[in-house]
Order: C-alpha cells, then sequence, then structure tokens
C-alpha cells in the first residue's frame, strides 16, 4: 500500500521533526531533510559580551582565573590583568572533543601583576574596538616560613615547636582589601579507616556497572583541618601561633580568604615538634661536655696533701691567699657558663628542630664575656698590690661574695644583683625563643653600659679598702698555753677573741711586724690561763678582727698528738690513740688491720684504743681520724729504740706536704730532722750531726725528750725547723703537720678552711 500525497502531507504536517518515513516491506525507507535552526530575534543579536563570573575571586601571580561570559562563542583576542598581558589557555574539552564549553575561558596571571584590586580587560578577536571589563584581586605568593622575620628564607618547609611561634612569609606586601580577610589553616588527611578492597575486587567502582549507568562520583578526600592564631605586625609576614596541644606531625599550611573561594598557592609544610621533647635531647647532649670535665676533675686532678678536696666549683671559685669565694671568679666562671651553655642549647635545639646544623652568631656576647674577664684579671692585680681580703668565716661559704673580709660590701651587692639579673634574663631570652632565634640573644647597650660601671665600683671599692686579716697557723706552746697567731695583714692593734670571748689587750702581744707595711704584723701570740689538756679537751675558735672590722677565723681541727703500742702477747699488740680537739662520736681509721678501726673512750672522746698484730709495728701505716665531716691524717712508724714499745714519730703529723716531722720523713723536704732514726728513745738523735745545717740535732740531749731537737734549741739553728714549728717536742715541724703532738699549720688550716 502506498502513501498517497495528500496523506503523506498530513504525516509531514503532523509530525515535522521526523526524518524518515517507514514503507512498505520491501521497500527503501525515503529521507526528508530536517527543518531550519530557528533564527535569533533581533534583540538577542544586540544583547552585549559580558563576564558573568570570575573564579577564583582572588588569584596570584601565575594562578589560573577562569572567566564567564554570558554569551557562547567567546573569541577573546587578549587578555589583561591590571596592566600586565595575561596568556589565554587553550579551552579543555569537558567530556570529549566535541563537547567544549563554549561560553568560558582561563588565563595565567603573569608574575609581574601588581598586587591588590585589579582590572580585567577583555579584547574581542571580532571586534578589536570592544572592551569587556570585570575585575579581581591579585594577592602576593606565599614565600615560605622561616623562625623569625630577620632570618633568611632557606626552606620553605620547616619544623616548629608546639605552643611557639613561626613565621609566614610572603614574597610582596599584602593588600590592604584581603588583610583582614585571611584565614590560615593547619590541615592533615584522616587517618584511613576504611578497609582495603578485598582480592580480585575492582579498584574502580564503575568498572563493572551496567551499560548506560552513570558514573559513580569520587569522594572528596577527608581531612582534618585545624584554625591557627595569628598577627600580623607588618605587611608582608604573618606571624603564626602554633597551637599548645597540636600534636606530633606534618601540616600543611593553608592560607584562604574569607567569603570566597581562593585558597592561596604555595602551601608549606609544617613539622610539629613538642617543646619537652626539644628540651631533653638539648640536656642530654649538653651533660656530655659537663661529665667529660667533672670525671677529669674527680679522677685525674690530684689535691696535694694536706689540703681539702673541695667541690669542682669550689676549688674554682676559691681564691688561695684567704681560701674564701672570690666574686670577680664567680662573674667570669657564671658568664663562661651562661654563654657556652646557651650557645650549645641553641646549637643542639635548632639541629633538632630545623635539621640545621651550623654555627648560631654570637651576637655581642662577646661584650660580656670581655667585661667579665677584665674584671677578673683587674681583680687579681689588686689582691697581688693591695693584699687580699679578710679570710672571715672559717669554711668558704657564698656569703664571700657579698662580704669583704665578714663586712658586708654594698659594692659587691651590686655587682652579683647586676650580674644575676642579666644573666637570669639572658638564659630565659635563649630558652623562649630559640625556635625564632637566630644566635645568642643581644644585649642592650644600656644594660652593657651598666655592667661595665657596676665592676667598675666593685673594683673601685676593692681599690680604697685595705688588706684584711688572714691566719695561716696557730700553734699552742706547752705549760700556760700560749697560742702563736701567723698569718697576713694582722693589725697591731686587732682584737682577738677565744671562742666568742674578746681577749684583753694586755694578753696579746706582737711578735713580728710585716716587713711590706708596717701597720700590720705577721706573727702575734696570745696567752691564755689554761693547761695544753684543757686546749685539746675541746674545738676552739679564735677570730682576729682587723680596725677596718674585717676578719678572719680560725678553727682547731681533728688531730692525733701519738700512738703508742703496748706489750706484745699471744701475737698482738695494745694500741693507744691520744687524739685532740675530738668529739664524741669521731672515728679513727687504721690501715692494714683486719678490725681497721679503733674503739673512742666513752669518759675521754680524745682516747682510742685498738688490737694490732705484731707484725703491724714493724712497719708505717697511716691512721685517720675522722670528725665531724673533717679529717686529718698521722703516719705510724715503728720505734727503733731499745723496744720500749713507743712509737718513734712522736706527732708524725704530715709536715708540709708530705714529709714526715720526725722518725724517717723529711722535716722541710730537704733533710731528715734525725738523720733517720726515731725521735724517742732516750739516746742521742744523730751524734752530733747537723739537723738542717745549722744546730746539732742532739748536743747532749734527748732528740724527742719533751724539749726541743737540740736540747732547747730549736732544730735550725734557733728558728723552727722548715719555718713552721720545733722539729719535736710540741712544735710544727714545717707548718704543715704536727712534730710532736702539736697544733695543725698552715696546710691543716687550709685543710679546715
Amino acid at each position: 500500500m502506498t502513501c498517497g500525497t495528500a496523506l503523506c502531507a498530513v504525516v509531514l504536517l503532523m509530525n515535522p521533526f521526523s526524518t524518515t518515513i517507514k514503507g512498505q516491506p520491501g521497500t527503501r525507507a525515503s529521507t526528508v531533510a530536517p527543518a531550519p535552526a530557528p533564527t535569533r530575534s533581533p534583540a538577542a543579536a544586540q544583547t552585549p559580551q559580558t563576564i558573568i563570573q570570575v573564579q577564583p575571586t582572588v588569584v596570584q601571580p601565575d594562578g589560573i582565573l577562569t572567566l564567564v561570559f554570558s554569551k557562547p562563542d567567546v573569541k577573546p583576542a587578549s587578555v589583561k590583568v591590571g596592566s600586565v598581558d595575561a596568556p589565554i589557555l587553550p579551552q579543555v574539552p569537558t567530556t570529549g572533543p566535541q563537547n567544549v564549553v563554549k561560553n568560558i575561558v582561563q588565563v595565567k596571571v603573569a608574575l609581574g601583576t601588581p598586587l591588590g584590586q585589579q582590572a580585567i580587560a577583555v579584547t574581542l578577536a571580532d571586534d578589536p574596538a570592544a572592551s569587556i571589563t570585570s575585575a579581581v584581586t591579585v594577592a602576593p605568593l606565599v614565600q615560605g616560613l622561616k623562625p623569625n622575620p630577620k632570618a633568611t628564607m632557606s626552606h620553605m618547609s620547616r619544623v616548629g615547636v608546639a605552643g611557639g611561634e613561626i613565621i609566614l612569609q610572603f614574597e610582596k606586601p599584602i593588600p590592604a582589601e584581603i588583610r583582614h580577610l585571611l584565614m590560615v589553616n593547619l590541615v592533615i588527611p584522616c587517618p584511613s579507616a576504611s578497609p582495603s578492597p578485598s582480592a580480585g575486587a575492582s579498584p574502580n567502582p564503575t568498572a563493572n556497572a551496567p551499560p548506560g549507568a552513570s558514573p559513580t562520583p569520587t569522594p572528596t578526600p577527608c581531612r582534618i583541618s585545624r584554625p591557627v592564631e595569628y598577627r600580623m605586625p607588618e605587611d608582608s609576614y604573618l606571624i603564626l601561633q602554633i597551637p599548645s596541644d597540636l600534636p606530633l606531625n606534618a601540616y600543611t599550611v593553608e592560607v584562604t580568604v574569607k567569603d570566597s573561594d581562593a585558597v592561596l598557592d604555595r602551601r608549606p609544610q609544617l613539622g610539629v615538634m613538642h617543646m619537652t621533647s626539644v628540651y631533653w635531647r638539648t640536656i642530654l647532649n649538653l651533660l656530655v661536655p659537663i661529665l667529660i670535665l667533672y670525671a677529669f676533675f674527680r679522677w685525674f686532678y690530684k689535691v696535694p696533701q694536706g689540703q681539702t678536696r673541695y667541690t669542682f666549683v669550689g676549688r674554682l671559685l676559691l681564691e688561695p691567699e684567704n681560701q674564701t669565694y672570690s666574686l670577680s671568679r664567680f662573674q667570669f666562671l657564671a658568664w663562661l657558663v651562661v654563654i657556652v651553655g646557651c650557645y650549645l642549647f641553641l646549637y643542639f635545639a635548632q639541629g633538632f628542630v630545623e635539621q640545621r646544623w651550623s654555627y648560631p652568631p654570637l651576637g655581642n656576647a662577646t661584650y660580656t664575656f670581655l667585661i667579665s674577664l677584665g674584671t677578673l684579671i683587674a681583680s687579681q692585680v689588686t689582691t697581688k698590690t693591695r693584699g687580699p681580703k679578710g679570710a672571715g668565716e672559717i669554711h668558704p661559704s657564698i656569703a664571700d661574695l657579698i662580704v669583704h673580709g665578714g663586712v658586708l660590701a654594698l659594692d659587691r651587692v651590686q655587682q652579683l644583683v647586676w650580674t644575676l639579673i642579666a644573666m637570669g634574663m639572658f638564659v630565659r631570652i635563649t630558652v623562649m625563643n630559640f625556635g625564632s632565634a637566630t644566635g645568642l640573644p643581644d644585649i642592650p647597650n644600656e644594660l652593657l653600659a651598666l655592667m661595665g660601671l657596676s665592676s667598675a665600683g666593685y673594683l673601685g671599692g676593692k681599690m680604697i679598702r685595705g688588706p684584711g686579716p688572714v691566719i695561716d697557723q696557730v700553734t699552742p706552746r706547752t705549760g700556760t698555753v700560749i697560742l702563736n697567731i701567723r698569718g697576713k695583714h694582722i693589725s697591731k692593734d686587732a682584737f682577738v677573741w677565744l671562742d666568742g670571748v674578746n681577749q684583753p689587750k694586755e694578753k696579746v702581744t706582737i711578735k713580728t711586724s710585716d716587713p711590706d707595711d708596717p701597720k700590720f704584723a705577721t706573727e702575734i701570740e696570745l696567752t691564755l690561763d689554761t693547761s695544753m689538756d684543757q686546749w685539746f679537751a675541746s674545738e676552739h675558735v679564735i677570730t682576729v678582727i682587723n680596725a677596718d672590722a674585717q676578719r678572719a677565723d680560725w678553727r682547731t681541727g681533728p688531730q692525733i698528738v701519738s700512738v703508742t703500742a703496748g706489750a706484745v702477747a699471744a701475737g698482738k699488740a695494745p694500741l693507744t690513740i691520744t687524739g685532740a680537739h675530738l668529739a664524741p662520736g669521731a672515728t679513727v681509721e687504721l690501715a692494714d688491720t683486719p678490725s681497721g678501726s679503733a674503739q673512742q673512750d666513752p669518759t675521754n672522746p680524745n682516747l682510742f684504743t685498738a688490737t694490732v698484730e705484731e707484725a703491724w709495728l714493724s712497719s708505717s701505716h697511716l691512721i685517720t681520724v675522722t670528725d665531724a665531716q673533717q679529717k686529718a691524717s698521722f703516719t705510724y712508724t715503728p720505734s727503733a729504740a731499745a723496744g720500749d714499745g713507743n712509737a718513734g714519730n712522736a706527732g708524725g703529723g704530715d709536715a708540709a706536704g708530705g714529709g714526715d716531722a720526725t722518725g724517717g720523713g723529711d722535716a722541710a723536704g730537704g733533710g731528715d730532722a734525725t738523720g733517720g732514726g726515731d725521735a724517742a728513745g732516750g739516746g742521742d738523735g744523730t751524734g752530733g750531726e747537723d739537723a738542717a745545717g745549722g744546730e746539732d740535732a742532739a748536743g747532749g740531749a734527748d732528740a724527742a725528750g719533751g724539749g726541743d731537737a737540740a736540747g732547747g734549741e730549736d732544730a735550725a739553728g734557733g728558728e723552727d725547723a722548715a719555718g713552721g714549728g720545733d722539729a719535736a717536742g710540741g712544735e710544727d715541724a714545717a707548718g704543715g703537720g704536727d712534730a710532736a703532738g702539736g697544733e695543725g699549720g698552715a696546710a691543716e688550716d687550709a685543710d679546715r678552711r
């Protein structure tokens, strides 16, 4: 059946979009041309082309700017952002080669584009005279992170400390239009909580989808964002405050503009560490050199015999002239420790945080070190020329830093106060600001000048005041006790106190004047109404106070007077040890004995007994007495006399650093006081041989019969055996150890001080 002309016309009128008419079976379908597209109205053709959207609203140089036009088929000839041409990017198909959005144009903002609010001007190819305009805000590029505004930019990313600050630097000043709109966030991806795909499963969710199904959209990556507070002291950088509770991790620093879709490019990475971790790492590294110094001092530095082993710090601060702590030494050593410690702290802390292992700049800390060094040198020169300050208290103490010979000195107080203030601030600034520091903190010039004036005041006070008294040795004489007091810079009108009681002037006698300064004495004597036994029975304190109120104290210490061996029975011998100035609870240790110690008499604290093997009596041994943390040593030497059982080294404390006063040791490191024989035993000491190149050691009298070594004469031609005391009979052999049960001399005094 064929289609008539009229019927076909009706069908075409009813379906004008049909292009094919299905014919009868066996016939070919006929094709009809489509109807022409409707033409635009004249009003629509006259509507001007405009830019209806700019994405993003804030762009950076070298960023992509998307322009959406009001009408399709846009053919731009050129685009300018501000006064700089922006290259036009080729249009990219959205889904296929033929599906190109005709009303979108993308341009790349040139690097030299001015910042701030800039006009967009588009020139069309088909109408060069017309210009389509809009506007966009151009923001500066992010340069990176750095510790402080003055630091040079070495890396875009860096490590910061939780609770600290870090600088976010821009290449150019931030435009005023967006300064108050910037927001900073620390971004980190969410920890993955979804299970991994099973074996054989396709990672593409649309791979097994039926034909024609819509593709599953890619999910937005999960991330955690933490806002960061900041301040903007200048328009080219932000000071970010890193949250103190931020977990240890690496974060992306993301800068956005409020009320816009703009996210600034160049997102640096910030690694976060905790302050505690940095401190512990740094402190452990600082302990290494400190322990090395301590080990060297503890195990390799040998204290001379007869001197006290002070602590490491105490030995560094001690003035040898008066056995007191020195303020100038303290200032120098304190600044040395502070500068070196802060320098190493900054080195390790910045190394751990920033992985930047380099020498930190010293700043002007060297001037502080030079001030303290100059003060130390000038102080020592003043001490040598003017004499030392008074010794003051018996034991050196921290009070020595502000007193001068036992008298409070305001010039020393202000020097110490300013030193502590400056050092405390220096340490705190270094420790708290190490994350943003480029070197050691700079001390203000005003504070440096004040420290210099403070040091000048301290040195001026030291020069104006005269030297103070120093007691080197106190020696009692037998019978009615006469104390021989030797020292330096003792006023001839000084007050002498004994156990807190001011002694009458008539009991004080000037024995020797100071040859360098006649107004001072080097030796005085104090006569006491007491016996030697009473003197030995307890401890005593002697104080010498000069006319200017400077003073020096001297205290008796533990001492072993004699060691006597009894008759041997069954291979053992009793030993009687007599001491002096001992209190209940004192101990005596005997070397090379099984028991190792002696027993104190409950009624007489100066008396000890012990039992030793017979063989012990035939060789020398060290005996040590300890009382209230003070120690004194005594060297036992066997008797060479005819078996009288008495120890031959009567008074055998060490004489001037090593030699025994009698009984085989050198009296003063020169010759034997008794020619190697024991001083006791009733015979002549050496039969006419000189003890020290002066008088005979035994001119017919017993060498140790309770008197002097040469029958009443001193062992060295009328003088003591080595300038310290008599060689035997209760006097000091060489100003150091006890010669025959006498008192300790300069070395023992140094040990007690």
